[in-house]
């Protein structure tokens, strides 16, 4: 017998439940989480684990602690196989220091995380994040009937290889998009930039170019 002290069969339902040492250790960390129920086998302690009502921030650290529990269990069996020695209390201490070092490693902005299990129940349950805000106000432009327009060229790589704007006056929204498709065109044109693929976020102007929808008579000469 490897896990405890008494001359008992060394079975898997012994060694992670019913040994004194384990029982003792599944009852510390859950009572401390206010978790109540008879630990009967691993599937149920599990499936209590992770379903337990608790704070978001403590949801995925409930989740890593039976496996820290069973995983130090395991490793305590071992050394003792091996000639070695590990108390309960070392053992409890090491999930205490293995939950701590999880903990640190999911929220890394938290600061002064305490380092035992009952102290980071407490931690995070009462944790409020710290939220930033900041009002950012619309101002109306000046009244008018000016407009810009600009466009873009991207090469093949997505790179921006050339950029142009202007102020038009007089104009509606549709004609500044249609005068700045027309002048991105000349200008690959213009400098042997084809063949060419042309984006815009005018539905209108992509219905037109597409041959979707006819060309209205006032933009026939643009």
């Amino acid at each position: 017998m490897f896990c405890c002290n008494n001359n008992v069969q060394e079975t898997f339902e012994y060694l992670f439940i019913e040994c004194p040492n384990t029982y003792h250790t599944w009852g510390l960390f859950k009572e401390a989480a206010g978790l109540h129920f008879q630990v009967v086998r691993i599937k149920q302690i599990l499936e209590e684990w992770w379903k337990a009502d608790c704070p978001t921030k403590l949801k995925p650290i409930f989740k890593a602690v039976p496996a820290c529990i069973i995983w130090q269990i395991w490793k305590r069996r071992n050394v003792i196989k091996h000639g070695g020695s590990m108390s309960r209390q070392s053992m409890i201490l090491e999930i205490h220091r293995n939950v701590y070092l999880f903990t640190k490693y999911k929220y890394p902005w938290l600061k002064d995380i305490p380092n035992s299990w009952p102290h980071i129940v407490k931690f995070l349950e009462n944790y409020t994040p710290l939220i930033q805000t900041k009002i950012v106000r619309w101002l109306h432009p000046p009244w008018g009937n000016s407009r810009s327009m600009a466009f873009c060229i991207r090469n093949e790589e997505g790179k921006m290889i050339y950029a142009e704007s202007r102020v038009m006056e007089n104009v509606s929204v549709i004609e500044v998009e249609i005068k700045a498709i027309r002048m991105g065109i000349e200008y690959c044109i213009e400098h042997d930039l084809v063949p060419l693929i042309i984006e815009t976020d005018s539905l209108m102007a992509q219905k037109i170019l597409c041959g979707i929808w006819e060309v209205p008579c006032r933009y026939l000469r643009m």
